[in-house]
């Protein structure tokens, strides 16, 4: 079975797989997915003027995108815990199909009074 490195520098099992609930946005996003994203090529040409002191306003805007999306629940969206219960990985999949074109809601436009969160100055909405 795979390992995953611990910081108390022991190694824990990874064993469990699970769907991903609206309150695991957060913890996600910021110790599984946006660490691992900063030398991605989607992630360079999303925010080309990322930079350390302005990341939270990054990981902000994901995870409130996450959460809005695990809401519509209309994707499957599963997480890999080390035995302990820590996410290190998550995945979606989409197995929806239609014929007729979607409209898909803008998450880049506030909206007022439903905690939307801004896009970050960083981010190229032009890429």
């Amino acid at each position: 079975m795979p390992l995953s490195p611990n910081p108390n520098s022991h190694c824990e099992k990874i064993v469990l797989s699970s769907p991903v609930q609206v309150t695991d946005a957060d913890i996600l996003i910021r110790k599984c997915d946006f660490l691992t994203i900063q030398d991605d090529l989607l992630h360079l040409i999303m925010f080309p003027r990322s930079r350390p002191d302005i990341w939270e306003s990054e990981i902000r805007w994901m995870v409130n995108n996450l959460r809005h999306t695990l809401e519509k629940q209309r994707s499957n969206f599963r997480k890999v815990c080390t035995e302990y219960g820590t996410p290190v990985r998550f995945a979606c999949w989409t197995l929806e199909q239609s014929e007729a074109p979607q409209v898909i809601e803008s998450l880049s436009s506030p909206k007022q009074n439903d905690g939307v969160i801004p896009n970050p100055d960083t981010l190229d909405m032009d890429a």
